[in-house]
């Protein structure tokens, strides 16, 4: 069983009368778009160093490890 929300003014196609609908290359070019700044963002992500308090951090919880 499928439960469908319509909105005010949409038809079940889910396009709303007035409102142009996106071409699929556009759409396709938006794709790419996000694809291509998310691979960016984890990349550079990959790249950071570790900031020296969680690297002392982690070195008290081994110390503490040892310790117990």
């Amino acid at each position: 069983m499928s439960v469908y929300i319509l909105f005010k003014g949409e038809h079940e196609n889910g396009h709303r009368p007035g409102k142009p609908r996106p071409r699929r290359r556009e759409q396709a070019g938006h794709a790419y778009e996000i694809e291509k700044n998310l691979k960016r963002v984890y990349e550079a992500s990959l790249t950071e160093t570790v900031p020296d308090c969680f690297l002392q951090v982690l070195a008290d919880l081994r110390e503490k490890e040892i310790k117990a």
